[in-house]
């Protein structure tokens, strides 16, 4: 399972213009360049039957995001290697305009192993580009702001998954972790999880839902079950070399 805030900090030229939370957004920079962002899928992706979700800085995540999910690569070193292909063009399209900025993007994805197991977290590095920093069964790019929130909201969220009957107590746990961050100002009131359910040995069904946090905690699981979708090509976007989200 992974999950995110939809929340974007709009930075143009070095000042934040704006913050939004739902429905697509469309960005026009001082240079004239045009930026439409989807609101669906916005920091996470469906790759092959796992997932990934990116933090940091929007463009590069969303960047690298795309290119896992047109490969499928969602087990680990799979994951890394497409990464690390496709920095190069990214860096050399982007690294003018945005500095920086393109070191800014950790990548966290779930491999659904054979065993239904595995998560992952990549970093990007100067020096050696993106590389596997750690594999295991949970990963956060919780706030540097509200440290001290961190370990009751990650022990609250461990038991209610631990104690999951249905897919309905899981999607309110994981909703409820997003939410808990809302005291940071960078962090959103909306949430959009996706999922892979490992039925039996060769079955795996994934599911995506979106909403309020606040709406998709008090919902009951057969609300949450018909708010489940399918998992779809995310819309193609424009990308804008000069506007940093």
């Amino acid at each position: 399972m992974v999950a995110a805030d939809t929340r974007l900090s709009i930075d143009v030229g070095g000042t934040e213009l704006a913050r939004q939370d739902i429905g697509d957004l469309t960005v026009n920079d001082q240079f004239g360049n045009t930026l439409v962002v989807p609101y669906k899928y916005r920091k996470i992706r469906p790759v092959g039957r796992g997932w990934a979700a990116s933090a940091g800085t929007f463009i590069t995540g969303s960047h690298m995001l795309d290119a896992l999910q047109a490969a499928q690569a969602f087990e680990p070193e799979l994951a890394v290697r497409t990464i690390r292909a496709a920095t190069p063009a990214y860096v050399a399209e982007f690294a003018q305009a945005n500095g920086d900025a393109i070191y800014t993007a950790p990548i966290m994805g779930v491999a659904v192993a054979d065993n239904g197991e595995g998560a992952w977290l990549a970093e990007l590095h100067p020096e050696t580009g993106y590389s596997l920093t750690q594999t295991g069964d949970f990963f956060s790019n919780w706030p540097k702001s509200i440290p001290d929130l961190f370990q009751p909201s990650f022990d609250t969220f461990s038991e209610a998954l631990e104690n999951a009957k249905n897919i309905g107590d899981a999607v309110r746990a994981a909703a409820a972790f997003i939410g808990a961050a809302r005291a940071c100002p960078g962090c959103g009131p909306h949430v959009q999880i996706g999922f892979t359910v490992h039925e039996n040995p060769d079955k795996f069904r994934m599911g995506y839902i979106e909403g309020a946090v606040d709406d998709i905690i008090e919902m009951s699981t057969e609300v949450i079950r018909s708010k489940i979708e399918n998992p779809q090509e995310r819309p193609v976007r424009q990308d804008v070399p000069h506007s940093t989200i």
